[in-house]
């Protein structure tokens, strides 16, 4: 199992302005949790989808042995810094263009092995899944009592779930 942080460095997909233009919203009462909606459309599709939406810096750490480690949340943009057992390397190969594969030449053993890698994402936003965004966080504006995502914007977001 592995775990992941997240370090968002670029803006939203989604503008106060665009959702509020979807909403047909003219008033501003409701500026904060509609800017609080987007963020949370946001992580809940990169979290379904397995997609980084926003230009974001990533920490990915495991202590599982595997012979290559296929970074999550593509779009990747560039490898930051790969630790072995603790210790910076740069004795890997890189693989792939929009998702990155790090096999380790590894020529020692530890007593309590560990991997991790931080690396950058392009955060990009097929159009597609933008309009589907919108739908979601219009979803949540109108349901907002609800305690879960609705199955509609369940079944919006299925096509982009290529990478879970």
């Amino acid at each position: 199992m592995y775990q992941v942080k997240h370090t968002i460095t670029g803006s939203e997909p989604l503008t106060l302005t665009e959702v509020k233009n979807f909403l047909k919203i003219s008033y501003t009462l409701d500026d904060a949790f509609i800017t609080e909606l987007i963020t949370s459309a946001r992580a809940l599709t990169e979290k379904l989808c397995g997609l980084s939406l926003v230009v974001d810096s990533i920490e990915y750490y495991t202590t599982d042995f595997e012979d290559s480690y296929l970074l999550p949340f593509p779009e990747h943009d560039a490898i930051v810094e790969v630790k072995i057992g603790g210790v910076v390397t740069t004795d890997y190969i890189k693989t792939g263009l929009v998702q990155f594969e790090i096999e380790p030449n590894i020529t020692q053993t530890y007593d309590t092995f560990s991997f991790y890698a931080k690396y950058t994402t392009k955060g990009t936003l097929p159009q597609g899944l933008k309009d589907v965004l919108l739908k979601i966080v219009a979803d949540m504006y109108e349901n907002r009592n609800a305690q879960a995502i609705s199955q509609m914007a369940m079944a919006l977001l299925l096509p982009f779930k290529k990478y879970c």
